[in-house]
Order: C-alpha cells, then structure tokens, then sequence
C-alpha cells in the first residue's frame, strides 16, 4: 500500500510536471509567434519608408520635369518675341531706307529739274 500512494505520488508529480512542460511550450511558442509578429511588422514599416521615398523621389522628379518643360516654353515664347522684335526692326530699317532713297531721289530730281530750268 505503500508502494501504491508513492506510485500516485509520483504519477501526480509526472501530471504537475507535465503541465508545466505543456505551459512552457505554449509560452516558447507565444513568444516565437511575438517575435515573428514584431519582425513582420519592423519589415512592413520598413517597406512602407521605402514606398514613401520611393515616391516622394517620382513626385520630386515629376516637379522638376513640369518645371523643365515651363522653363523650355517660357525660353521659346522669349525667343519667338525676340525673333519678331527683330523682324519688325529689320522691316522698319527697310521701310525707312526705301523712304530715304525716294527722298533722296525727289530731291535730285527736284533738284535737276530746277538745274534744267535755269
């Protein structure tokens, strides 16, 4: 009888002991599962800094294209501007020396026919 409560003794400890082997690795894999979690989520957030640079960087390239091609068009319009002023002054020199060479004509020819008469 003796030998039977020790028996029970110890097959309660082996329960007790089992229990806890049981609870530590519900614990081991709990933690496992934590560490996973947190790496997962280090990963995501880091993906998502990159995503975000990632289009900060597109979105700056995209400003300084929209700018590139402001300042390509403002550069046209100026050199357009500056190629009719240039025209309308090159028309008017032309205009005016057309002018001055008829002046200068109907002085001469005033003047030889004033000549002719005398």
């Amino acid at each position: 009888e003796a030998d039977q409560a020790r028996m029970g003794v110890l097959v309660d400890a082996l329960d007790v002991l089992a229990e806890a082997v049981k609870n530590a690795e519900e614990c081991v894999a709990a933690v496992k599962i934590q560490d996973a979690y947190a790496s997962y989520r280090e990963r995501a957030i880091e993906q998502s800094a990159a995503l975000i640079a990632i289009d900060a960087v597109l979105r700056a390239e995209s400003t300084i294209a929209a700018l590139t091609i402001q300042e390509c068009y403002r550069e046209l319009q100026i050199h357009r501007l500056v190629r009719k002023i240039t025209q309308n002054v090159d028309y008017l020199i032309i205009k005016s020396t057309i002018v001055l060479q008829t002046a200068t004509r109907g002085m001469l020819a005033r003047k030889a026919l004033a000549h002719l008469r005398m």
